[in-house]
């Protein structure tokens, strides 16, 4: 992941597999002091202070945000940035946490609009760290010291990531009351979310979204569009039912 220089003895009294524990234990210790992103508080302390006009508040509250969202890319593991970034969006905290809401600051009643905005953006750019991080046992090159228990951490972030998102935009009304450009950075998510998981990992994603019927077309489009953008192939698989999903809408609701 990130290379080493070795001042010891030779490579023969060091095993390649000690080589790359160690490694990703160095690479992951840049994390150590950090806030914990599962903390809303402190999410939403420094996207706040992202903004300030004050360079000494503003510089280190931007890199604060960008470790957040490295912490996935360096460790292949789960740290609930992105939870913390919904939760913003949905102006609220977890439900174990109800009782801090005034004093956090965290309710909907009290996050500024501008606030909701720059976690959403956050969301979108930092969907591709999580949920490129494989968990297949078969095909897990980039995370050889994985644990199950880190495995189990990493999806269940992304479940929450992918039930959340979709609770907020497609299901009672929440979407209608939120900024329209907030909601477009939403759904550029959700597209980049199904890019990395269908069919795999969202089996029912298809399923899922024929039950909001309006938003199906809106999505799929938003996913060609993802793909174009990004310069990549859109898989077969993925097309192909895209299309079949896409006439079914039609022939049903049009």
């Amino acid at each position: 992941m990130f290379p080493t220089m070795s001042l010891g003895p030779p490579a023969n009294l060091t095993s390649s597999e000690h080589q790359a524990s160690a490694s990703a234990s160095a690479a992951s210790s840049q994390f150590n002091n950090l806030p914990p992103a599962n903390n809303v508080t402190s999410v939403l302390t420094a996207i706040r202070n992202s903004t300030s006009p004050n360079e000494t508040t503003r510089r280190p509250s931007e890199q604060l945000l960008q470790s957040w969202g490295d912490y996935y890319t360096v460790t292949s593991s789960s740290n609930g940035y992105l939870g913390s970034l919904l939760h913003i969006i949905n102006g609220g905290v977890a439900p174990s946490n109800t009782a801090a809401v005034a004093a956090a600051g965290v309710d909907g009643n009290v996050v500024e609009d501008s606030s909701k905005l720059m976690a959403a953006i956050l969301l979108k750019n930092n969907v591709p760290k999580l949920f490129s991080i494989s968990t297949d046992d078969n095909n897990n090159t980039n995370n050889s010291n994985n644990t199950a228990a880190v495995t189990e951490a990493v999806n269940n972030e992304k479940m929450i990531i992918r039930q959340t998102l979709f609770q907020l935009l497609f299901q009672g009304g929440g979407a209608n009351s939120l900024n329209p450009t907030l909601v477009l950075h939403l759904q550029l998510a959700l597209s980049n979310i199904a890019l990395f998981d269908f069919p795999l990992g969202w089996s029912t994603l298809l399923d899922d979204l024929k039950e909001t019927r309006s938003h199906l077309s809106k999505t799929i489009n938003l996913l060609y569009e993802e793909t174009r953008k990004r310069k990549i192939q859109m898989p077969d698989e993925l097309k192909e039912s895209l299309e079949n999903a896409d006439e079914a809408w039609k022939r049903n609701y049009d």
